[in-house]
């Protein structure tokens, strides 16, 4: 009997499951018993372009500088293909590659060179690929493997011409005082038949009580603390500093939006609940206090190298613990020392001195953070050091 390993991907979504490839497993697998083939394994990649290279083939990405400009211009973070990778590794323990369809395996990129690696993969190997959508293809068939190439590229060209014509659309609405996909701002609800935006009076209080007490000159991280004690319903754990610039920076709430040239305009779905007047004066007060943090505070590009930021938690509450440098000292606290007034918390504190061009004051951070670690009587304080270290302690 014929073998063939399944290969499924999508490009957006979930990065555990996805219905998408639940989808294409189950068609490539119902094509698989029809065709009387015996499937050995499959390999999946979740949220990632079908432009990504395989992983283990770091070296080949590397050299291709129409994949590197390309990936220089995009948001997502994921370069390589993990399932595409592990696939590549056992291709010649099978006769077929079965996908859905053949952009799941790859899409074309002008001028790169992926397409054609992964083709004479499949060459070598003397594997052919199973379509669901599309056939069987031959790539070792010279014209199967040039019509294959002028497809995907005629496809290419079609998607970026219908992701062209999206974004001229959305930007037309955008620029007539509607948001088309509804406002992307805390506390507002949006009604997609009658495209209306509402806000309820207990959140537009919240709003109202951020936009005073800036005009009154209040400390942002008063409003902060105080934010976080009147409307503790609000929040599943803190309100955070990103979530009060968020707010004070949003045209929405006194009526208005950007249009497609960064220009704000009258926005058509709702009034607001603040007036434009006190929405300007509140820039003018935020942007003239940032004029003044920048000129007091200059902040070098080494400086903001922060070893384990982001893996440390507070040993009280569990909340993520911020890193900062202060003073040639590399530091870890809880927010909730401040933001909701712990006491406790606030001895979640670790402060290691570390010379920006010497490695010395990290060995001597990290020291610690594994010598607390081998100290615990959990049995489980080995597993997932990075993923759920608890530090609750201070050292100088």
């Amino acid at each position: 009997m014929k073998k063939a390993v399944i290969y499924a991907r999508q490009s957006s979504g979930s990065e555990s499951n996805s219905e998408s490839i639940e989808v294409q497993i189950t068609n490539c697998t119902a094509l698989a018993q029809k065709m009387n083939i015996e499937v050995i394994d499959v390999f999946c990649d979740h949220n990632v372009s079908g432009k990504t290279y395989p992983a283990g083939f770091e070296a080949v990405a590397n050299h291709d500088m129409a994949f590197l400009n390309w990936f220089a211009d995009q948001t997502g973070y994921k370069k390589f293909r993990s399932g595409l990778g592990a696939l590549l590794n056992i291709l010649s323990e099978v006769d077929f590659l079965i996908v859905d369809e053949i952009t799941r395996l790859y899409r074309p990129l002008s001028n790169s060179f992926l397409e054609s690696f992964i083709n004479q993969k499949l060459i070598a190997a003397r594997v052919q690929i199973i379509q669901v959508k599309g056939g069987m293809l031959d790539l070792a068939m010279f014209d199967q493997h040039l019509i294959t190439m002028l497809k995907n590229q005629i496809n290419d060209e079609q998607i970026a011409k219908q992701r062209q014509k999206s974004i001229e659309v959305m930007a037309k609405i955008r620029d007539s005082g509607l948001l088309p996909t509804g406002p992307k701002a805390w506390g507002l609800d949006y009604d997609k038949q009658t495209k209306k935006i509402s806000m309820s009076a207990e959140k537009a209080e919240l709003v109202h009580f951020i936009f005073n007490n800036i005009h009154a000159g209040v400390p942002y991280n008063q409003i902060i603390v105080e934010v976080n004690r009147i409307f503790p319903s609000f929040f599943k754990k803190n309100f955070w500093t990103s979530s009060f610039y968020n707010i004070a920076r949003n045209p929405i709430y006194c009526g208005y939006q950007f249009n497609s040239n960064g220009e704000l305009i009258k926005n058509r779905q709702w009034d607001g609940i603040i007036s434009y007047e006190l929405f300007e004066t509140v820039q003018k007060i935020m942007q003239k206090k940032r004029m003044l943090e920048n000129k007091n505070h200059k902040t070098s590009p080494q400086n903001r190298f922060l070893p384990l930021s982001g893996f440390i938690f507070c040993g009280n509450c569990g909340c993520r613990m911020i890193a900062g440098i202060s003073r040639d000292k590399v530091y870890y606290r809880c927010p909730n020392a401040y933001l909701k007034k712990n006491p406790e918390c606030s001895y979640s504190r670790l402060a290691e001195s570390i010379k920006h061009r010497s490695i010395a004051g990290l060995k001597e951070a990290a020291y610690y953070f594994f010598i607390f670690f081998l100290n615990q009587e959990r049995s489980d304080a080995g597993e997932n050091f990075f993923l759920g270290m608890q530090i609750s302690m201070q050292t100088n």
